[in-house]
């Protein structure tokens, strides 16, 4: 897109922490919290990277994967009973 930007660190910092808290045990204490903050991160890099950012098709498909995983595995560890977004 005309006048896209690239990728900050702290973007690619969002998405990297984003990704590496999909490995989170959900047995372990907390990761449900771990989980929703890798949710929002996901929401935030995907508006980034479909407005100002310069992110290929490929690129949003991924952080859609993504975010999905996260709510999959938070829907898990509540038991089915995950709020509505």
């Amino acid at each position: 897109a005309a006048g896209a930007l690239e990728p900050t660190a702290a973007d690619t910092e969002l998405v990297q922490r984003a990704f590496a808290a999909l490995e989170t045990n959900p047995a372990q204490p907390g990761a449900r919290e771990v989980l929703e903050q890798a949710e929002d991160a996901f929401t935030r890099a995907i508006a980034r990277f479909e407005g100002p950012l310069r992110g290929t098709a490929g690129d949003r498909v991924q952080l859609r994967l993504g975010r999905a995983q996260a709510r999959i595995n938070i829907n898990d560890i509540t038991g089915g009973k995950m709020p509505e977004k």
